[in-house]
């Protein structure tokens, strides 16, 4: 019988850091660690490509047993403007397992006799359904003909779950109205609360929806510190007019959206629960009080109308990240959502999504899975970190309503998208089957294409915060060209002059193919040849004005500039090379001539822009576009 125990740290101890750093510095063979191995976020943070063991998280939350036992609440969200169809839809996806249903502005009725919340509600058991609102600006009339509805029926007030999101500041963000005077908000808001909490026990009154502040182009610690803000303007305004601080926290439901992001998806909803039991704690609440009541789902920014099954990837990446996270309920987006009316295959999709991860994979079985990850850990706790100081400073403009006024929270906002913008459009921020791998036969209606943006700017005090998806842009090159393509019966198209043999020409010609198709362009690929006159008569034949020169290196330093100079000699409007420019002046110095074309030198002569990764590929695309006349 062994006398002693054996551990793997006794035959292998643990390396430092040092040591981890060395062995991949030798990997990458003089290449910087910084540059190669540290990856940069839109929020500042320097992702490492290793954590050590941490201390413990300087931070506690509680995420309540019920969600352990019974799982997340899977809610699906309903925008159809017709009642007929919204009912038709509710009754289809509770027969598939949805446990509550959220109804936007547009899908409730305008009248004030609850006439068309009883049609969309028709058949529907509202003890055993929850229901929730996003009136936006129509809140309180919703949330009268809901109660009217509940009290018509009979409806036990102990069995009635759901939310009242009524969100002030929210709304403020949408439309750009600014009251003069926010004590009229401040007392529905109280009143509200008050006589939720006294008739409705089971419902929250008050919801902080940073769907507006994210889908602008608000990055994580942003969405973070702006939910919380809220929060605590809202905790101060309804203490101040009579409800203790546990009655106040208990009456607000948070919601945010996610990215495709994973583990800052499952990092940003672990912080978000750490600074709210933070701030309830240091408030002077409860325990129970502290526990924040979260709904979680994909951003509608990350959504792609263009290859829309991509879109059930990134929803599969969210609803998990909210599983992970620990949201108590997960709204799924169907894939199609973007073109409008979602279908029942949509919604189909997206609920069992949510069954696939709750009863098969049973992610609510284990509380706080991402607990122990020292990268999530870190995350987590930088997360806090940054959030609070954005959230000091949101107080010292006056708290939140005075920062979303003054348009503080629009210029953070901006600057971030901007920023983001850049990297999209040089696709260090790729978007799958928009910015990378497009489908090239894509063909859309464009009488069918619906955007987000929406609103007059003339009528409002205060810019609205529209929504800008991250694909907007390269969608746009798409849509120019669907527009070009009804108009004349073709797309706008490129030659592809590949030169030498497909094992020198293939890598490239595979990435100009595809870059050209993001544009929407259409391909015309060359036989590969080094003769100059076989590529200009295939040149010719294309009926193109685009000729992208592909091959490797060493062909372009012997046969580039000829090729480039018979192209253009054949009438090539623009001639592209796929490569990075430093082959440029590689081949200047073999040839002794100018290669690219420029005022100095000769501007027949040479190419006149150059694709590689990291280009602004947006630019060059939309360029074109305009030389084309696809684009004016």
């Amino acid at each position: 019988m062994l006398q002693t125990i054996f551990t793997t740290s006794d035959d292998f101890p643990a390396p430092s850091i040092e040591q981890w750093r060395a062995v991949a510095e030798k990997s990458l063979r003089g290449q910087s660690w910084d540059e190669t191995l540290i990856r940069h976020t839109d929020e500042g943070i320097d992702l490492q490509p290793l954590y050590p063991p941490t201390h413990t998280p300087p931070y506690t939350f509680s995420y309540g047993f019920s969600r352990i036992t019974q799982g997340w609440d899977i809610r699906q969200v309903y925008e159809d403007p017709d009642p007929a169809a919204v009912n038709h839809a509710i009754t289809k996806d509770l027969k598939a397992g949805i446990n509550s249903i959220e109804l936007h502005c547009n899908s409730s009725a305008s009248s004030q006799d609850g006439i068309e919340l009883e049609r969309i509600l028709a058949g529907v058991d509202v003890e055993r359904v929850a229901i929730a609102l996003d009136g936006k600006d129509s809140t309180h009339q919703m949330t009268h003909q809901l109660v009217e509805l509940w009290q018509q029926r009979g409806a036990q007030p102990t069995s009635i779950f759901g939310a009242f999101n009524f969100d002030p500041l929210a709304a403020i963000a949408r439309s750009g109205d600014v009251p003069q005077d926010m004590t009229k908000e401040w007392g529905e808001l109280a009143d509200l609360a008050k006589q939720t909490k006294e008739h409705w026990p089971n419902v929250t009154a008050i919801g902080v929806d940073t769907s507006p502040y994210h889908e602008a182009g608000a990055h994580d610690v942003q969405d973070l510190a702006f939910a919380l803000a809220t929060g605590i303007e809202y905790l101060r305004e309804l203490v101040d007019r009579g409800l203790t601080i546990d009655e106040a926290a208990k009456q607000i439901h948070f919601r945010t959206g996610l990215d495709c992001r994973l583990f800052h998806a499952i990092a940003k909803q672990r912080a978000a629960r750490a600074l709210w039991s933070y701030v309830v704690d240091q408030s002077g609440g409860s325990e129970d009080a502290q526990r924040m009541s979260l709904q979680v789902g994909m951003s509608r920014r990350v959504l792609a109308r263009r290859d829309p099954w991509v879109n059930i990837l990134r929803n599969t990446t969210c609803c998990f990240a909210g599983a992970i996270g620990g949201a108590d309920v997960i709204t799924s987006m169907p894939h199609d959502r973007f073109e409008g009316v979602s279908s029942d295959l949509g919604r189909r999709l997206a609920v069992n999504t949510q069954h696939i991860l709750r009863e098969e994979a049973h992610l609510h079985r284990v509380i706080d899975p991402a607990g122990g990850s020292w990268f999530i850990e870190t995350l987590t706790e930088t997360f806090c970190r940054y959030a609070w100081k954005i959230i000091q400073e949101i107080e010292s403009h006056g708290g939140m309503t005075a920062a979303l006024t003054s348009g503080w929270v629009h210029d953070q906002i901006n600057q971030v998208y901007q920023n983001r913008q850049e990297k999209i459009a040089r696709r260090d921020q790729p978007i799958l089957g928009v910015s990378e791998f497009p489908l090239h036969d894509e063909l859309f209606d464009l009488a069918e294409i619906q955007t987000f943006s929406e609103g007059d700017e003339s009528f409002t005090v205060l810019q609205p915060l529209y929504s800008r998806p991250d694909a907007e842009q390269f969608e746009q090159l798409r849509d120019a060209s669907d527009r070009y393509f009804h108009q004349h019966g073709n797309r706008p198209h490129v030659f592809l002059a590949n030169l030498g043999t497909p094992a020198q020409y293939t890598a490239r010609s595979t990435f100009a193919e595809n870059f050209f198709a993001v544009g929407g362009f259409e391909i015309i690929a060359g036989a590969g040849s080094l003769d100059p006159e076989q590529l200009t008569q295939e040149f010719s034949q294309s009926g193109a004005q685009i000729a992208v020169i592909c091959s490797s290196d060493p062909v372009y330093q012997k046969h580039a500039e000829t090729v480039a100079r018979a192209l253009r000699q054949a009438d090539a409007g623009s001639i592209i090379l796929a490569g990075h420019p430093k082959i440029l002046t590689e081949i200047t110095q073999v040839s002794g001539t100018t290669a690219i074309s420029d005022p100095v030198g000769d501007a027949h002569a040479g190419v006149d822009e150059c694709i590689y990764l990291g280009c602004n590929a947006l630019q060059v695309l939309r360029e074109l576009l305009v030389e084309e006349g696809v684009l004016s």
